[in-house]
């Protein structure tokens, strides 16, 4: 990426490794192999415990006014059948209701897809259909066993949608750390009604986005990708003298 200066290009790298057996060893480790997992064991289950565990350790996530705002709906079983059945049969008559990557932004997701469509499932840039049967994987939770919706009430501001996602983090890097996976998904929200009435959620609850729980097929290309990610200082600025 070009900079203001070519001949000082950003280095790419992130930082030198923490000392080991530190706290922020500890947190480096999980910071770098949480990634999204995008084909799960489906006859795996995921203990109970655990998943209490890492529910119990989000709750330790910082919210406006501590408000504690994020609501999760979690589905198992003939619930996630069901959730998964109607997501599917309305990506058949229609799209997501998501708003397009801006342009700006574009060449991000288009990396990714080639990633994902192109050198994991090595589908062609014309096969549409094909594309397209990939992408409604996401309408299964990529066979995770365990599928969550992650909400919050529609009357809160924009702003409070912060402490959901200091929570989901919180909550996935919990889930790492008891070697399970998970899989943050927005393309759920855009079927938020088909969401809501499978589900009997409130109708004040805003759909933010599904989330994918389960142990990672560890051999599937598509848990391979990893993506690139920008030089900390493309996005924040230090101010000051020194």
């Amino acid at each position: 990426m070009t900079t203001q200066n070519d001949t000082n290009p950003q280095p790419t790298s992130t930082s030198d490794p923490a000392p080991s057996n530190t706290p922020l060893s500890t947190l480096e480790a999980l910071l770098q192999t949480r990634h999204s997992v995008r084909q799960f064991h489906p006859t795996r289950p995921v203990p109970r415990p655990a998943l209490e565990k890492a529910l119990s350790l989000a709750q330790l996530a910082p919210s406006n006014s501590n408000i504690q705002n994020w609501r999760l709906y979690l589905t198992t079983g003939s619930a996630l059948s069901n959730l998964t059945a109607a997501l599917t049969a309305a990506s058949s008559h229609g799209a997501p209701n998501i708003p397009p990557v801006p342009q700006k932004y574009n060449h991000f997701r288009q990396a990714l897809g080639a990633k994902i469509y192109g050198e994991a499932f090595q589908i062609a840039r014309g096969d549409a259909e094909a594309r397209l049967a990939k992408v409604r994987q996401n309408y299964r939770f990529f066979d995770a066993p365990v599928g969550g919706v992650v909400c919050m009430e529609d009357f809160l501001e924009h702003h409070d949608s912060l402490s959901v996602g200091l929570w989901l983090q919180s909550f996935m890097l919990a889930l790492e750390a008891q070697g399970l996976g998970s899989c943050a998904m927005v393309s759920i929200a855009g079927y938020e009604g088909v969401v809501k009435e499978v589900l009997g959620l409130p109708e004040d609850m805003r759909v933010i986005c599904g989330l994918a729980v389960g142990y990672e097929d560890e051999g599937h290309p598509v848990n391979r990708i990893r993506t690139e990610r920008l030089h900390w200082s493309e996005c924040c600025v230090l101010m000051g003298d020194e």
